[in-house]
């Protein structure tokens, strides 16, 4: 059985032999070293994300330029660029800047309609992914995300938009890239295969490892809603554990996938060159 990793920027990620590597956003040059020693990577990574520094490069102290250089050096088999809502400016902003850069992958454009379809198809859930949690949130809150969330599928239903241009539902109803990411490699490799996911976590979603360093983003909503895609993570993972062979290593994740057995994990955070597993 062909055993993919997949693999967020969560600090202290560990790691197990597999056939493939599919990376989020920055993973791929954080934990670069590991990365390198797999026969096949894929890096997935948001356009919105890699074009805040062009911006602006010291938005929260230089996390997103030290993204952006992640990206632009490393060399997987191809890049999945998700592309921005609304936005067709973003997505040739970003391959222009990355040519400049020397990136040679090839580039795939994952429009938000194929987003929308990977979650539907996938996971088998509704879009956007509105879970019992939006109800914990202050009762503002919930008003402003309900409006927010009708004009979404009022817009959608109608047709409005095509392609990468479409509008996409608020951050805390839709997938992190770790997630899209799974589901992407399960859409490519079905249930046939083995996925483990590390590196992606619920708690602490703002720290993430950058090459020995952990770096720290934004740490707060401000509103006392939901962090975004959370809750919609959860929801994902428990609906596709019942029909794909997926596992862990995060412990934090072990109410939701079975984790690796101890045997299977490599020590440390490096990897010996992985093996096809059996």
């Amino acid at each position: 059985m062909k055993r993919i990793v997949i693999l967020g920027s969560k600090p202290d990620a560990s790691f197990v032999d597999a056939d493939e590597v599919w990376c989020a956003n920055a993973a791929i040059g954080f934990y670069g070293e590991a990365v390198r020693r797999y026969p096949l990577a894929v890096n997935v990574a948001s356009a919105t994300i890699l074009r805040k520094n062009l911006r602006d490069a010291s938005v929260h102290g230089g996390l997103y330029q030290k993204k952006w250089q992640a990206v632009a050096a490393a060399s997987p088999a191809r890049l999945v660029l998700l592309a921005a809502p609304c936005d067709t400016s973003c997505v040739v902003e970003v391959q222009e800047a990355l040519r400049r850069a020397g990136y040679a992958p090839p580039i795939e454009i994952c429009t938000v309609r194929r987003r929308i379809r990977l979650v539907r198809e996938v996971a088998k859930l509704r879009y956007p992914v509105v879970t019992r949690a939006f109800f914990r949130q202050p009762v503002a809150v919930q008003l402003r995300d309900a409006e927010r969330l009708f004009r979404f599928v009022l817009k959608s239903r109608s047709g409005q938009g095509h392609g990468e241009t479409d509008d996409d539902a608020p951050g805390k109803f839709r997938p992190s890239t770790g997630v899209l990411a799974l589901l992407l490699a399960m859409r490519q490799h079905g249930t046939e295969a083995q996925y483990v996911v590390t590196g992606i976590g619920i708690e602490d979603r703002w720290a993430q490892q950058g090459n020995g360093k952990v770096l720290v983003g934004k740490t707060t909503t401000g509103d006392g809603g939901l962090t975004p895609h959370v809750h919609a993570d959860i929801a994902i993972l428990r609906a596709v554990a019942g029909r794909y062979a997926v596992r862990t290593t995060e412990p934090e994740l072990s109410h939701l996938l079975p984790l690796v057995a101890a045997g299977a994990l490599l020590p440390g955070n490096t990897v010996a060159r992985p093996q096809a597993a059996a």
